[in-house]
């Protein structure tokens, strides 16, 4: 594709792996953090942590002696400074200014979808985890699991050029399923209702069990409450012969963009640098360079969706070494938490997220957080113990904001109780 033309496939990336022989603390007011360190070479290391790097959850230590880290930065190509220290430097300094990251246990790869999760509750999602749980069968999640495949079958299908050679493909030449005419012909003829009712006729046992409603209603709210957006999404944003519109941007003034191409559809991309894996719903050229597009199934914004995004951005950036200035957001529906529907409605509700590097580092750094939650069996192997109640407890404390702030649907519930009270 010309996504892997323009970033010569995907380039190496440069970091160091070490491992850490020393945990010091630094009495100083930063907190700082020194780890000695050595290489497979035995080369020894000292790797100076401020900022950041050195916020660690309450009991939990996010650096410990025998364990593995990487050293690595996204900007490879653009700061010379940053890979002259980790190619020459035996001390290396981590801190605000600069564009290093360090990654504990890089070999634990930790879903975006699961780091956005704990973002509102850790202690959830490491129950989930760690005692193979999953969330109740829903409306809500009915919903989201065939309008993401209907979105993704109608994309595929426009971006697949049916009468263009593959002589004149390589000319770059625009893609004639993406031109007005086509797509409203396309449409005209009933493709997207004829496409809805083959996905819900293979998702129809799930609808009918855990929602309780009869097809043909179901069907009818998701053309009213579905349809039209994507409709309108597709003509503003993919058709290749329309104006640019403008899109909201999270803090920042509003942008006019349109869609040069979609590359990837659930791009599977897993970085055992960072030690994050997850599955982009759509990796896409624009007039402001490459981006991942994420759809939501819900109206509301909030912080899951915007970290989840960023993290599919990072992961964007460091396997194709392209610099990632921007993530989009698409909120396809028009219903309440409960999944009631609210009105139909064909007004676009998207929004660009500018990338911030401090966010990266603050993520990574959560995930670095996480982890010491998610490896009781590699720490317990290593150490040759029996698995005891302490193990078990290993998790995050309950959410003390007040009970509002435990959602009421919880799938955790009756187990974080009991370890609740296993833990007074």
């Amino acid at each position: 594709t010309t996504f892997q033309q323009d970033t010569k496939g995907i380039r190496p990336h440069l970091f160091l792996r070490l491992l850490i022989l020393k945990v010091i603390k630094d009495t100083d007011a930063q907190g700082t953090i020194i780890l000695k360190c050595c290489d497979s070479n035995e080369a020894i290391y000292t790797i100076i942590l401020n900022d950041v790097w050195t916020r660690e959850s309450d009991g939990i230590e996010t650096y410990k002696k025998h364990e593995v880290i990487h050293i690595t930065s996204l900007l490879q190509i653009q700061n010379s400074e940053n890979m002259k220290t980790l190619l020459f430097n035996k001390t290396i300094r981590l801190s605000k200014e600069d564009s290093l990251f360090i990654v504990t246990s890089p070999d634990i790869l930790i879903s975006g979808t699961t780091l956005a999760d704990a973002i509102t509750c850790q202690r959830q999602t490491v129950i989930k985890r760690n005692f193979g749980l999953l969330s109740q069968p829903s409306i809500v999640l009915n919903r989201g699991i065939i309008i993401h495949e209907l979105f993704q079958k109608v994309v595929r299908k426009l971006i697949t050029p049916e009468t263009v050679t593959k002589q004149e493909h390589d000319k770059d030449e625009m893609n004639p399923n993406l031109m007005y005419d086509k797509i409203m012909t396309l449409f005209k003829h009933g493709y997207l209702t004829q496409l809805l009712k083959k996905i819900v006729a293979k998702h129809k046992y799930d609808v009918i069990i855990s929602d309780e409603v009869e097809l043909d209603d179901f069907i009818e709210s998701l053309q009213r409450q579905f349809l039209p957006i994507i409709e309108t999404f597709i003509f503003e944003f993919l058709c290749q012969d329309t104006e640019s519109k403008l899109v909201n941007v999270q803090g920042h003034s509003p942008l006019r963009i349109k869609m040069k191409d979609v590359l990837k559809i659930e791009e599977p991309v897993d970085s055992s640098i960072f030690g994050i894996k997850g599955i982009i719903d759509m990796t896409i050229n624009t007039t402001h360079g490459y981006m991942p597009l994420e759809i939501k199934t819900g109206k509301d914004r909030s912080l899951k969706h915007a970290t989840q995004t960023l993290i599919y951005a990072l992961l964007l950036w460091e396997k194709y070494g392209v610099q990632i200035d921007y993530f989009w957001i698409l909120y396809l529906g028009d219903m309440d938490a409960s999944g009631k529907d609210t009105g139909s409605f064909s007004k676009i509700n998207s929004v660009l997220n500018k990338v911030d590097f401090d966010e990266f580092k603050r993520m990574i750094n959560f995930r670095n957080t996480l982890k010491n939650f998610f490896d009781n069996e590699y720490i317990m192997e290593s150490h040759g113990n029996e698995k005891d109640i302490e193990d078990v407890l290993k998790i995050p404390s309950l959410l003390t904001a007040g009970k509002s702030t435990c959602e009421r649907q919880c799938c955790c519930q009756d187990v974080c109780t009991v370890l609740n009270r296993l833990e007074r």
